[in-house]
């Protein structure tokens, strides 16, 4: 039986992410009526991410989420916690 390293996990706002990365949510760390933003979005942890795009021009990412596109505003995606799938 051989012993295989895990590679260590990497957490990251969601805004720092790239193109074709995917990950989960861990942690949502926004309050008040973002928080509630957030997770009206289905952005909850355990939530499978994977980016599909950016917008300079808006300030904004797009990701897939939950069989559905969204884009968010960065502002918004600095407050989610993503832990990386490699």
């Amino acid at each position: 039986m051989s012993m295989r390293r895990r590679k260590p996990s990497v957490v990251c706002e969601l805004n720092v992410m790239d193109s074709g990365d995917n990950g989960k949510v861990v942690e949502v760390i926004a309050v008040g009526p973002m928080r509630h933003r957030i997770f009206s979005l289905g952005l909850v942890e355990g939530t499978a991410v994977v980016v599909k795009g950016r917008n300079p021009l808006r300030k904004s990412i797009s990701v897939f989420v939950r069989n559905r596109n969204l884009e968010l505003y960065e502002e918004l995606a600095k407050n989610i916690l993503v832990r990386l799938e490699q």
